[in-house]
Order: C-alpha cells, then structure tokens, then sequence
C-alpha cells in the first residue's frame, strides 16, 4: 500500500487546458504528471514549467481515489474541449492490477502484475532503458539511459535542474532554480516555512509553521525531546560493532531504486519493488547521474 491515493488535476498556463489523473505514492513531490498521451504530448510541445499540479483528493485506498476519478472523468467531461483526457476514469485496475511491457523484441502490451514473465524479468516495463530528457535548448524528447550524450551531461531529465515552488496564492509547481522569480523571493520553496510534527498520539505530519496548534505547543516538532541516555548511546555502540546478518541486519529486506530522470536514489521494502518498477523506476543504485 501506498501512504498517498491521489487525484489530481494538471493546468496548462498557456492555454488552460486541464487534465485529471490518479496516482499512488509515497512522496506528494515525485514529480508524476501523468501518462495520458494528450497530456505528455502537450508537456512535451509548451514545455514542464508551463503546468501546474494540483492535488484533488488524497485518500488511504486505491479503491476511494478509483471511484471518485470515475465520478470527475465521466463522459461530459472528456467531451469538453478544454480537457486532454480522452478515455473515461475509474480504469483503476489498468493501474493497479497490471503493467504495460515489453518483450525482447519490443513488442508492448499489458499484463497482470502477477505474470510470472514480469515476476521473473522476461519481461520488462515498456520504459525501461528508455527516459523523458531535455537538451540545452530545452526541448525534450525521449532517448535511451545509454545515449552517450546523456551520460555526458549534454542532455538531461526534463526535472534538472527545476525546483517546486508554490506562490502567494498557495500555488505550487516547478521553474528553474534561475527564474528570476524564484531568486527575488517572490516564489518560495514549495516546503519553506513549514515542519513536521508529531500529536499526542504519536502521528505525524507536516504543518506550516503559522499553524495555531504549532504556536500553542499542542504539535511539536517530531525531533523535539529526542534523547538518548548514556545507557541507549553505550547500546547503540555495542550494536554498531556487532556484524549483521540476515535478518538481523537493519537493512534485511530492503533494495535500492532508482530514476534517472529524476536523478534520485531511492530505498523501499522488496515486496513494494514491483510497484515502483511499474512506475518507472529502475531496481539498484545509481552512484553517478
């Protein structure tokens, strides 16, 4: 399961066209825009800086977040003519049931996340070694993780180099770390001014830091009373000199991840590796992008 089932909304700036998607996540910022082809043809023709992400609806279950897209995305909606979407919502086992790949031969279809082909590796998702970059001129296309001019640095993910903001209204999307709106101060750092709490339950989240609870003291910052006794750091000690093994090893169970375009390393659960590999990552670590 996914900490985050979202529905969301992206607006193009130019032209006001919008387009409503789902996503399950465990990172409000990973940067998703969405798969629909109207939608990646738009970002890749006006470019990423010209659309804004906005998040609908946030719910625990992929079950909620699938029923309420097949109420937004109805067949009125998709008949508009300022929307991209062109196929009616609540698809949500496309989604969360299979995975498009491919075959060696590059053939692309659609199975259940439980073919033993997938499973095995026989088959691979139909982006894998393939990526979304952008040259010095900005305009993007989709090439290969091999392409030497990526490797070099001569291209690069369609997300290097952005940064998320949000504005005055609350607004939040990615412009360059060189926008000049960015560097004056007039758009902030989509998480400037805020923390991450904890309640008296033991739940935590993050708040803006003019939150009232925050002020009166009711939330408190997660790391606020954290210390460890002389007992706990000569424990921690000894633990540190002990070799693990197996399931005594703090990092039993676990694998790393990666996005190139992204330029991110990730580490996650094994059972969770399938998930994330139909979402585009790619299974281990990336020293150098």
């Amino acid at each position: 399961m996914k900490k985050h089932y979202l529905v969301y909304q992206i607006t193009n700036l130019i032209n006001d066209k919008i387009y409503i998607g789902i996503h399950g996540t465990d990172d409000l910022e990973d940067g998703y825009l969405g798969s629909g082809t109207n939608i990646q043809r738009a970002i890749n023709k006006h470019g990423i800086e010209n659309f804004r992400k906005d998040i609908l609806f946030d719910f625990d279950n992929p079950d909620e977040m699938i029923a309420k897209e097949r109420e937004l995305v109805d067949r009125k909606f998709i008949a508009r003519k300022d929307v991209y979407n062109i196929a009616l919502g609540g698809k949500g086992w496309l989604l969360f049931d299979s995975v498009f790949v491919k075959d060696k031969e590059g053939n692309c279809f659609r199975v259940h996340k439980t073919d033993e082909r997938w499973l095995s590796g026989e088959l691979k998702h139909f982006n894998s070694g393939q990526m979304t970059v952008k040259d010095k001129h900005g305009n993007t296309f989709r090439t290969s993780t091999e392409d030497s001019r990526f490797i070099s640095g001569e291209y690069n993910g369609i997300n290097f180099g952005m940064i998320p903001v949000k504005d005055n209204q609350g607004n939040s999307f990615l412009v360059s770390k060189d926008d000049s709106r960015y560097i004056s101060g007039e758009l902030k750092y989509r998480f400037s001014g805020t923390v991450c709490v904890r309640d008296t339950e033991g739940n935590t989240f993050c708040i803006t830091k003019e939150d009232p609870r925050y002020i009166s003291g009711e939330l408190i910052p997660i790391w606020k009373g954290k210390h460890h006794s002389e007992e706990t750091k000569q424990i921690i000690s000894e633990k540190s000199k002990i070799h693990q093994r197996a399931e005594g090893n703090s990092q039993f169970g676990t694998c790393w991840i990666h996005r190139l375009d992204f330029k991110e390393n990730k580490k996650i659960k094994k059972e969770e590796l399938n998930s994330f590999l139909s979402e585009g990552w790619v299974k281990g670590r990336k020293m150098k992008f």
